[in-house]
């Protein structure tokens, strides 16, 4: 039973949306949708004589329903009817009749293409990508009256929203698919109920006599909204989260004009590469104002504003204005002023044209220079027409963006970065501070050289790269890349010092800061090559002590404020095991996977994601698998880093398909290369909590 009072403000905001979106075809509109279904319901044959033609026209206008970037049901289901068409003709026989299970019907079409992918497999059919949303869509496609489009997050959404008792499994597709269905029979009789709603889905839909046939086709569509547009609205940040006062940072439109960057020009480039924004100073006033765009841009913008440029039909990137002062541009001369900034963002979206509503929205139009009032309701149009789709941000988001961070950093901000906790700092800080040399060892993607950097930062208590070196060992890695050699100089050689010599004397000359060098990959060098005689220099004991060097018997010692930090893969089995006079130089710290660390799970809070957070469990009982490993262990986990870095707005199926399919699983099957049962098992339980949505 779903909680009506939930619902209802969802129906009141859905009336606004459902009359511009039901034909949108970007996002699948239910226009759209219905064409997919008239060319199914056209081409539809379960006895022609050729199964994978037929399935071609038939699904010709699914388009994303069954076909995005990390998605390809009606591709490998054609496919499979090309190796087995009979087969393939039996199972929608089996999916299409009424007469049986529903739950089990779903169960058997899937079993049965992943027979079909397993007999076929060439080493390119990794998935059938037959699962609960793809079956889902066929039954929809043949009785549109009857069925919905299931998708997981959609479904899980739309429960905890309502408020139901039913939360859908992460691994129980076909039960999931069966209370979906009863759930959304439930919203299709409270849309039904709303004689507003009904009148506009008659007054929208021009095949009016038959709108009922649309219900449920207009029902996956509000429950999409509820969970893609109304959840996250809802649950943004406050837009204008400080108090309003003169001081705040106005927002601004600006467009330099064709005269000035047009393509004969070609002041588009350099007005990019320097950094400015230009305006003619004269250009006129909009409507009645007594005051010119012109003079706007030179006397009323201010160090702070933000802005967003546009050239024609398109925006191009998001800005901050860096200067108080307008000044003539030298490109241009005659009147025109340029004003610097500082990006923000580039535009995203190269296949949204900035016309019609996006760009006519008051106070926009066809204008050069021009403040976006003050008020909430423009300043909810520039979020919801401009900031969102070209930029994926809301207002709160800007405003965060615009701060210029404090370079402050102590133990703190260690540990909300780094995803460890005060005593994992505590710890590691002494052993550094203590023994001047540290190695951090774990498998890719536990975040050591972040890690590593972040540990400098918070020593120093400031974020200063100037002091903080980070170079890469590799097999040819040299004494004469790292502390001194001969190189090709013109006609001869020159001897040249390199870049551990160089920070050491950078550090020698100020005595009183302290300097970190950091060497990702240490061993994958040969040690006892790069280091030479500065081996002994890296002790504790022997900082000062001066010897001399190999080239020019020179002076030199290894300053007492300079602290080694190196990385070493525990995963990688062609590294030769590390010289042991340079492993006794090095205090180790072993880095694991920070799935369960406070600062993940808050991380993961914050994406507020439901497919992110199942694919984190798989994550971690692949790990518990690995491991238990004999022949891996816990040195050979995923690291948690493949997974961060990311926002509300980027944490997309499409990207953790991506990491899924080129980051994991890879690696999983270089670790079980002899295993491949193992491996097929996490192929089908990581991409299933993908494909099964």
């Amino acid at each position: 039973m779903i909680n009506r009072d939930k619902l209802k403000p969802v129906i009141e905001e859905y009336k606004t949306y459902f009359p511009m979106h039901w034909r949108n075809s970007i996002n699948g509109g239910v226009s759209c949708k219905w064409e997919a279904v008239k060319c199914f319901r056209e081409h539809w044959d379960i006895d022609a004589p050729d199964c994978a033609d037929m399935l071609s026209q038939a699904l010709a206008k699914t388009g994303s329903l069954l076909n995005a970037a990390h998605f390809f049901a009606d591709g490998m289901l054609i496919a499979m009817a090309r190796a087995e068409g009979e087969t393939v003709r039996q199972m929608f026989r089996s999916l299409f009749d009424e007469t049986q299970d529903l739950a089990q019907r779903i169960t058997d079409f899937e079993t049965a293409a992943e027979k079909i992918r397993v007999a076929h497999d060439d080493g390119t059919w990794n998935s059938h990508y037959q699962h609960a949303n793809a079956i889902s869509t066929y039954l929809w496609l043949r009785y549109p009256e009857k069925y919905y489009i299931y998708k997981y997050a959609v479904c899980h959404d739309v429960a905890a929203t309502l408020e139901v008792d039913f939360q859908p499994k992460e691994n129980g597709a076909a039960e999931n698919v069966v209370q979906c269905y009863c759930l959304y029979d439930e919203i299709r009789g409270e849309l039904c109920a709303d004689a507003e709603l009904s009148k506009l889905f008659a007054d929208t839909i021009p095949d009016a006599a038959n709108a009922s046939e649309y219900l449920n086709t207009v029902t996956i569509d509000f429950c999409y909204y509820l969970s893609q547009v109304y959840r996250k609205e809802k649950s943004a940040p406050p837009a204008n989260d400080a108090p309003a006062d003169s001081a705040a940072p106005s927002i601004w439109k600006i467009s330099e004009g064709t005269d000035a960057t047009g393509p004969s020009s070609g002041n588009k480039k350099i007005f990019m590469e320097h950094g400015v924004v230009v305006v003619h100073g004269e250009t006129k006033a909009l409507g009645t104002s007594g005051q010119t765009q012109g003079e706007a841009f030179r006397l009323e913008i201010k160090k702070g504003d933000f802005f967003y440029l546009c050239y024609a039909s398109s925006v191009q990137l998001l800005g901050q204005f860096t200067s108080d002062e307008a000044i003539e541009n030298p490109e241009m001369g005659g009147g025109w002023y340029e004003r610097p900034y500082r990006v923000i963002a580039k535009s995203k979206s190269t296949t949204l044209p900035y016309k019609d509503k996006l760009k006519w929205w008051t106070p926009n139009a066809n204008t050069t220079c021009v403040r976006v009032p003050d008020d909430e309701e423009n300043r909810g149009l520039f979020e919801k027409l401009l900031l969102m789709p070209y930029f994926g941000m809301t207002l709160y988001e800007l405003k965060t963006a615009s701060t210029k961070p404090d370079k402050t950093y102590g133990k703190t901000e260690f540990v909300r970065e780094v995803y460890m906790n005060e005593r994992e700092f505590d710890i590691l800080s002494a052993l550094l501070r203590e023994n001047k040399n540290l190695i951090l060892q774990g498998a890719p993607g536990v975040g050591k050289t972040f890690a590593a950097r972040r540990l400098a930062y918070a020593m120093m208590g400031e974020k200063d790269d100037s002091r903080v070196k980070l170079v890469q060992f590799h097999q040819n890695y040299s004494y004469e890349d790292f502390v001194m050699g001969y190189r090709p100089d013109g006609s001869g050689f020159k001897l040249t010092k390199g870049i551990f010599y160089n920070f050491c004397r950078e550090a020698q000359e100020h005595p009183d800061k302290e300097y970190f060098f950091i060497i990702d990959e240490i061993n994958r060098g040969n040690l006892s090559r790069i280091f030479g005689e500065l081996l002994m220099l890296l002790e504790k004991d022997y900082r000062g002590t001066e010897i001399s060097l190999a080239y020019n018997g020179e002076p030199f010692s290894v300053p007492k404020n300079l602290y080694l930090i190196g990385m070493m893969n525990t995963a990688d089995r062609s590294l030769a095991i590390m010289d042991y006079a340079l492993r006794r130089r090095f205090k180790f710290y072993d880095m694991y996977p920070a799935f369960g660390s406070e600062g993940f799970r808050t991380y993961q809070k914050r994406l507020d994601n439901v497919l992110f957070d199942a694919l984190i469990e798989q994550i971690k009982s692949l790990n518990r698998e690995i491991a238990g490993d004999v022949s891996l262990g816990r040195g050979f986990c995923i690291g948690h880093s493949y997974f961060c870095g990311r926002t509300p707005q980027t944490c997309t199926e499409e990207w953790m398909y991506m990491t899924v399919e080129y980051d994991i699983l890879p690696m999983l099957r270089e670790y079980w290369f002899d295993e491949p049962e193992k491996v097929q098992k996490w192929e089908e339980r990581l991409r299933g909590v993908l494909n099964d949505e």
